[in-house]
């Protein structure tokens, strides 16, 4: 049986997912930080909006029981 092609969405959570895997061990507390990296990540080489980036960064984060920040999402700042 052909499984159907992933959507854009689980493939950014692909991506999501293999960062914050890469990246975990930088952030032994705080998860805003991996956060906010990973929406970066996400945005400057993949080329996504910031609200797109948080909803992929959000759902690997939950997937992977990484917990995320106390508001959905935080503060990503303006460079």
């Amino acid at each position: 049986m052909n499984r159907p092609h992933p959507d854009y969405q689980e493939v950014l959570q692909t991506f999501a997912m293999r960062y914050l895997q890469r990246h975990q061990a930088e952030h032994l507390s705080g998860d805003n930080q991996l956060f906010v990296r990973t929406v970066g990540h996400l945005v400057a080489d993949h080329n996504v909006s910031v609200p797109t980036a948080q909803k992929a960064v959000h759902l690997a984060m939950t997937d992977l029981a990484l917990g995320t920040a106390d508001s959905p999402f935080p503060r990503i700042p303006r460079t």
